[in-house]
């Protein structure tokens, strides 16, 4: 069982980032008071997957400040033709010369891209 927690959490870590830094400065929510309504700033589908990060008991300002917007190698902003958007970050440490992709989108264009290639997914 332990193994399969463990797997779960890293998930839910995974999933947490994506949220957190796919889309950023200009979404925001913010709960000034605990247990009152959270005001949204930006996009209402944005602020209500940061409120699920939130009700999934993580810090999303967290997550920005560990990976700072100077640290993305790349950011793939949303269009109708990707379906998707992306941001693409240095994993750590830098000297590894590896990349992490934080993406998310339309299921069936995210899973074909890792389908139809021989790509190691974490």
């Amino acid at each position: 069982m332990g193994g399969q927690l463990d797997e779960l959490l890293a998930s839910l870590t995974a999933v947490c980032r994506v949220l957190a830094l796919v889309k950023r400065n200009d979404v925001l929510c913010v709960q000034p008071v605990l247990n009152a309504p959270a005001t949204q700033i930006g996009n209402k589908t944005e602020c209500a997957l940061l409120g699920l990060v939130v009700g999934l008991g993580r810090d999303y300002e967290s997550i920005r400040q560990r990976y700072p917007e100077k640290t993305f190698s790349k950011v793939y902003t949303f269009n109708s033709v990707r379906k998707s958007m992306s941001t693409v970050t240095r994993r750590r440490p830098p000297e590894d010369h590896q990349f992490r992709v934080f993406a998310k989108g339309a299921s069936e264009i995210l899973l074909s891209k890792f389908v139809n290639r021989d790509l190691l997914i974490h």
